[in-house]
């Protein structure tokens, strides 16, 4: 058979010049050969017993061949397991030990390459103002002038919520990073104060390119992204409980917009106004949506629920997510009304509120008069609505109505009725966010009113993070205050340790950035060795232009004499 398929001819290659005249001769042979052979039966081929030489040649193969596979195997026996495999296939083969460093931290196939959609979207239009920026200056080049990126931002906010925790947002930025002994060193270390101006005065959240376009249909456009994303995130990352809370935020505003609001009897007068939906048991906040002018409390409504009345196209505009879901909401009397008490229980929610005495579904009775005494209730029960007014003081009535109560029951420990105990109980959800927001707020004075929303939605951020912190950290008692100090130290850590790594930030700050990261205190350098010209000290700033002899032991620089004594080297932290 190897004469006939030509293996004990000599190998000829491609590149051989007579390479077409022997295949031609082979093919030939070939041919002769399988005539001369076609005269013998195909009886005498299968009942043949003659073992050929090249058939014992085969047989020798294929016993070498399983001889190497069983000493494979009975070599990789340690390190292998295989599986069964099936017939004609090799085996599975499984190693006993990993084939990746245990070193590596995370794969690099699970790395998610995606940045979370605030930091693109900030990141994107902010280095758009900075280029804008650069060009005003002699110097485009300068440092506080370059693009930001991901660790920079999140230092940035970092700083913000150190400035809400050390309640400094209305202190001057120069104080805040003064050297003189009044500042905080924190600020210094993560960037200097002209670098957090420029960022502060260049911070977008929208392409600048696009706004006009979108502002014909969106007032909101240069924050309405970053506002919504912000919602969706409440949204995803908790569920509130049974008892919701809505009314109205304030956000102080003394700037230009055309949706700014002059409100004579708040301490701010003028402000921009937050619609807020709450959580009334911990004040989580849970949607919203910023008030942009008349007749906007509608939007995302049907038309037939535009025809309804402004409080009552608010109030379904903020209760979309927990429609159906049974619960409660508790609201002022700017809000109530027996029109938003139907509609809500077509949407499978109940209702409890103040009632304003112009309504005219009220009875006269209801209304405070001479006769009644203090402490007294009237109860009027409409189908599947309560309708209470009680005396708390001479001449006075408090009206309430709810399709929650069903009943006149009396709270014994209070001495009031359920409806009143209830509501005081339930009704402050968005007020008591609001304190929390102005106990801690990153809020600066600021000409654009983008900025002062965003400021806001940071307060509340910061708010919610607390909340979820605390439901899940059930046995840690961490205040308000250190939670705020851990998250900024969080994210200006990074900033940090990139810094401390930089050769071109003064010694001091890099002193200050070791205390903070609470790194240990680095062996004395030993200064040995000396040079033949002297050279500048690679430790001392180079406007001092100190030149030595001595040469640094561990990292072979130059170092002068001061730099390596050991009252200095404790405070050293390069090269290493």
């Amino acid at each position: 058979m190897d004469s006939c398929l030509g293996l004990s001819r000599k190998r000829v290659r491609v590149t051989d010049r007579d390479f077409e005249e022997t295949l031609t001769r082979w093919c030939d042979e070939v041919k002769t050969d399988h005539n001369n052979d076609s005269y013998v039966s195909d009886s005498e081929y299968i009942l043949s017993d003659h073992n050929s030489d090249t058939d014992q040649e085969e047989s020798e193969y294929l016993e070498e061949d399983e001889q190497c596979d069983e000493n494979l195997e009975t070599e990789d026996k340690n390190k292998y397991f295989y599986g069964k495999g099936k017939k004609g296939e090799s085996k599975f083969r499984w190693s006993k030990t990993p084939l990746v460093s245990s070193y590596v931290r995370t794969p690099k196939h699970n790395i998610i390459r995606q940045l979370p959609y605030y930091v693109m979207l900030c990141s994107k239009c902010s280095n758009q103002k900075l280029s804008k920026m650069r060009d005003l200056y002699k110097d485009p080049t300068k440092s506080d002038l370059r693009d930001l990126d991901m660790i920079e931002l999140n230092a940035f906010l970092g700083l913000l919520i150190y400035i809400a925790a050390f309640k400094s947002n209305d202190e001057n930025i120069t104080s805040l990073f003064s050297t003189d002994g009044t500042g905080r060193d924190i600020f210094r270390c993560v960037m200097n104060r002209n670098r957090f101006a420029i960022l502060l005065q260049c911070f977008r959240f929208d392409d600048s390119e696009t706004r006009q376009q979108r502002k014909e249909n969106d007032p909101l456009a240069p924050i309405s992204a970053i506002f919504e994303k912000f919602v969706a995130n409440c949204q995803a990352a908790y569920t509130i409980g049974h008892l919701a809370c809505v009314d109205e935020m304030l956000i102080s505003f003394r700037g230009r917009s055309k949706f700014k609001m002059y409100i004579p009897q708040k301490p701010c007068k003028y402000v921009l106004k937050l619609m807020a939906l709450t959580d009334s048991r911990n004040n989580y906040f849970y949607n919203g949506y910023l008030y942009c002018g008349k007749k906007t409390d509608g939007n995302t409504l049907t038309e037939t629920e535009k025809k309804l009345l402004i409080p009552t196209q608010a109030e379904l505009r903020l209760s979309i997510p927990i429609q159906g879901s049974n619960r409660n909401i508790t609201d002022d009397n700017w809000f109530s009304s027996i029109e938003l008490v139907n509609v809500l229980k077509t949407k499978n929610l109940t209702y409890i509120g103040t009632l304003k005495k112009n309504k005219s579904e009220i009875p006269p009775e209801f209304q405070p008069n001479k006769t009644r005494q203090i402490g007294s209730s009237l109860y009027g029960f409409p189908e599947n609505v309560t309708l209470l007014s009680h005396v708390p003081k001479k001449q006075k009535a408090v009206l309430l109505v709810s399709s929650m109560h069903s009943s006149a029951a009396q709270d014994p420990d209070v001495d009031k009725p359920e409806m009143i105990h209830f509501y005081n109980t339930t009704k402050s959800g968005v007020d008591s966010l609001d304190q929390k927001c102005a106990l801690y707020s990153t809020g600066r004075r600021t000409q654009r009113w983008p900025m002062a929303i965003f400021f806001r939605i940071l307060d509340i951020c910061a708010a919610n993070a607390y909340i979820l912190f605390k439901s899940i950290k059930i046995e840690r008692k961490d205040t308000r205050l250190e939670f705020m100090k851990n998250l900024g130290k969080q994210l200006i850590t990074e900033e940090l340790e990139r810094r401390q790594s930089n050769s071109r930030v003064r010694q001091e700050i890099k002193v200050a950035i070791r205390n903070i990261l609470g790194r240990k205190e680095e062996q004395p350098i030993e200064s040995v060795g000396k040079l033949a010209i002297r050279k500048y000290c690679s430790i001392c700033p180079k406007k001092l232009k100190r030149k030595t002899y001595t040469l640094c032991s561990r990292c072979r620089r130059p170092v002068c004499l001061q730099c390596s004594s050991p009252m200095f080297n404790m405070h050293l932290n390069i090269f290493f």
